[in-house]
């Protein structure tokens, strides 16, 4: 979860210059400084986000247990979309070695309760997404 390339993306003048000292004048001090900055800041947000994940995964199965229709398999999802926010009913059916019937029932009540949405307008390979959890993994938090 420690990515550097926003931070050069957003302090980018400072990022071209730090390395333009460093060839003009072999100011290597100043590049590792802003380098370490940059692990420092990107560090913080990660830890950020992890605690945003553990918080909407507490969150996920809280809505699971209040409620009523719990089938087993959506316990299981919930773990698998923090591994993976895009879910396909056969491709886990396959990877589980469960029946298409019992990845279903989880998935329809995880869309039900609103923790997964339809990405696929189609009757057969639908996809489905946790939106809220990528959209932190993509950086767009409202």
């Amino acid at each position: 979860m420690l990515y550097l390339s926003p931070f050069f993306e957003e302090y980018k003048s400072d990022y071209y210059d730090s390395l333009l000292s460093v060839s003009k004048k072999g100011d290597w001090r100043g590049w590792i400084e802003f380098f370490l900055r940059g692990v420092v800041h990107q560090s913080k947000k990660a830890i950020d986000d992890a605690r945003t994940i553990l918080e909407l995964n507490s969150k996920y199965k809280g809505l699971l247990e209040k409620s009523k229709n719990r089938p087993q398999s959506a316990f299981r999802l919930v773990d698998e979309i923090f591994s993976n926010p895009l879910v396909s009913i056969s491709v886990l059916s396959n990877r589980w070695d469960k029946p298409y019937h019992y990845v279903r029932s989880g998935v329809i009540r995880l869309v039900e309760i609103g923790i997964l949405k339809e990405l696929t307008d189609r009757k057969r390979n639908k996809l489905y997404i946790a939106t809220e959890l990528m959209d932190i993994l993509l950086d767009k938090k409202k």
